[in-house]
């Protein structure tokens, strides 16, 4: 999972995704220097930086372990550590950070409580299907039941696939929908927000949309 690392904190957040780990990362400034997701990329911190961070590190993992209540999992040694080679290192940097990480599951603050999340997996599966379990939208107090989809729909669900993105405020989603992209992929000449809006329930029905 990517990780978070406040180099000048040693604080640690992983992430499910890098779509959750982008979002977080927006509003700080050369941000990427702060996302790791592979023991190669901790190479960026050179042997002074080292220095500067595992006792950094080390505070954090004691922190964060006695604020769950649980002993400590303290981190090797400095001198252990800085006798391993760079690639040694790098994995061990990989490893340990992972594990002294707090999860990270819900979008930032900044989305303003309007956050939606998209279920790509959920999209893509539902492609691979001729048929659909869902609500009647003219019946919608009616069990769901195995129907085919509309064409709108279906490019709406496909919309989202190919957009390729976990999480969209209300705004962003809105911009989506009302693209040159979208429209031609509805090819109608309706409102492409208010088809959106109509097929809305049958897509938090199917879990598509959160």
């Amino acid at each position: 999972m990517p990780v978070i690392i406040h180099t000048r904190t040693g604080t640690c957040r992983s992430f499910k995704n890098y779509d959750l780990a982008f979002l977080w990362l927006q509003e700080r400034k050369d941000h990427l220097k702060y996302l790791f997701t592979e023991p190669n990329d901790f190479n960026r911190i050179g042997n002074a930086g080292r220095e500067v961070l595992y006792p950094r590190l080390e505070d954090w993992a004691d922190w964060r372990w006695r604020g769950r209540g649980k002993t400590p999992k303290r981190l090797i040694h400095w001198h252990d550590f800085v006798g391993r080679g760079r690639d040694e290192q790098n994995k061990y940097l990989w490893s340990a950070t992972n594990h002294i990480a707090d999860p990270v599951t819900v979008p930032p603050q900044w989305m303003g409580g309007q956050g939606l999340t998209i279920d790509l997996d959920r999209c893509r599966e539902l492609m691979l299907q001729k048929k659909w379990v869902m609500m009647d939208l003219k019946a919608p107090n009616h069990p769901p039941r195995e129907r085919y989809p509309a064409k709108q729909l279906t490019e709406m669900v496909k919309l989202l696939e190919t957009e390729d993105r976990t999480y969209l405020t209300e705004g962003q989603l809105q911009e989506l929908v009302q693209s040159y992209t979208a429209t031609k992929m509805l090819d109608t000449r309706q409102d492409n927000w208010r088809i959106f809006r109509y097929y809305r329930p049958i897509l938090e029905q199917l879990k598509v949309l959160r």
